[in-house]
């Protein structure tokens, strides 16, 4: 059975990944965000292309924003190989209709330049050292989302009984509805405060957009339960 080539183009909230078989045909092309959960969702899809460990993949980018995806494939011994940026730059002139820059086409020419010359890539490699301690580390960080996604769960089953409105408002994906919360956690608490008061309240203590996260509580506290 014939190679898999893997290519990331990494970015800050999302990756864009693209994988071609020997032949340079597309098997898989999509984007990833750049979450363990998400990370780990598209590695267990392109271990189900094929059940060959004969795979490599590229990366344009090491550390910082690509810190998590590397931990993932290092953690799954995955051959990674580094393509950097200005190479990539570099090799989109030879790619007809490739010239303008965009993530999903640059993990496409990723993938390709791997299956090209690979051989002339550094290899990511990592001492067994570190790879259990990013294997630590990752199932550490998977244990306090999922912790986290349950407290939000609870969260929005007692807001649901307290204030509807307020529960169906709320992102609680952001920090700030938590820190409205740690003030005002019913919509009697709302009222008695108010909408300047609770802006003021919130803006001393740097939450981004204060005085409209104090207007979604003023609204939701008024509308019917």
């Amino acid at each position: 059975m014939g190679c898999h080539w893997v290519g990331f183009d990494v970015g800050k909230a999302c990756h864009w990944v693209c994988v071609l078989d020997d032949a340079g045909k597309v098997l898989l092309h999509r984007r990833v965000d750049a979450t363990q959960e998400q990370i780990e969702d598209v590695l267990d899809e392109i271990e189900q292309l094929a059940t060959t460990r004969d795979r490599r993949v590229a990366i344009d980018l090491r550390g910082d924003v690509a810190t998590m995806l590397e931990a993932c494939l290092l953690a799954r011994g995955e051959s990674v190989y580094h393509l950097p940026g200005v190479a990539v730059n570099r090799y989109r002139d030879a790619y007809a209709g490739a010239e303008q820059k965009s993530d999903a086409r640059d993990s496409w020419l990723i993938a390709d330049q791997l299956r090209l010359r690979w051989r002339s890539l550094r290899p990511v490699t990592a001492t067994e050292e570190y790879l259990a301690e990013l294997k630590v580390l990752a199932s550490y960080r998977r244990d306090l989302v999922q912790e986290q996604t349950r407290k939000v769960l609870r969260l929005r089953a007692l807001l649901v009984e307290l204030c509807p409105g307020l529960e169906a408002e709320l992102n609680l994906k952001r920090n700030s509805p938590f820190v409205a919360l740690s003030k005002v956690a019913s919509p009697a608490a709302v009222r008695r405060l108010g909408q300047k008061r609770l802006a003021r309240w919130l803006k001393d203590r740097g939450v981004y957009r204060a005085e409209k996260v104090a207007s979604s509580f003023v609204s939701a506290a008024k509308s019917p339960s």
